[in-house]
């Protein structure tokens, strides 16, 4: 699928659905979650798309995984680039 990885400004354009925003942003977050390919216990993740939307994330699991935090913000400000903030909160 074009939209898991890389720029999301390539997509953009096919953004206009809740529930396609909900599923790109669900897989892209799966992909920054396993980026290192290996084994992790892997925290309890929720999507609320509602008027606004919040990916929660343990804040003790995200300190563990400074890298996944990172990633996480670099595709918030992606996000928000093409007009769809959301942010990381607790689950």
């Amino acid at each position: 699928m074009l939209a898991c990885r890389g720029r999301l400004a390539k997509v953009a354009g096919n953004l206009g659905g809740k529930d396609i925003r909900a599923a790109v942003l669900a897989l892209r977050v799966a992909v920054l979650i396993h980026h290192a390919r290996a084994a992790i216990a892997v925290p309890r993740i929720t999507l609320k798309v509602a008027r606004d939307v919040r990916l929660g994330v343990s804040r003790r699991w995200l300190a563990a995984h400074p890298l996944t935090d990172y990633l996480l913000a670099k595709e918030s400000a992606q996000w928000a680039d093409v007009g769809y903030p959301w942010r990381v909160t607790p689950p």
